[in-house]
């Protein structure tokens, strides 16, 4: 977890670890201890073709929840009294 490094109160010590990875899980930075910031270049061309190899996106299925709702018999009204955001 994220601001976790060092040795706590409770006498616990953890050892941070923050890094930025590619989708392939290449690291492109790296911060392995203590306070500090990274970052990293984003290569535009590069993240067209890992969006190209690894679809993700085009296997979204927008407006799936609304029909699934629907076709459970939840009407706008009901969401509207449950505070549910969809």
């Amino acid at each position: 977890a994220p601001a976790q490094g060092g040795r706590h109160a409770s006498g616990r010590e953890t050892f941070g670890d923050t890094l930025i990875s590619d989708p392939w899980g290449m690291i492109l930075g790296r911060l392995t201890s203590g306070p500090g910031v990274i970052v990293a270049d984003l290569d535009r061309q590069y993240q067209e073709r890992m969006r190209a190899s690894l679809p993700a996106l085009r296997h979204r299925r927008i407006g799936f929840g609304e029909r699934a709702k629907q076709a459970a018999g939840v009407t706008r009204n009901d969401r509207e009294n449950s505070h549910d955001p969809a």
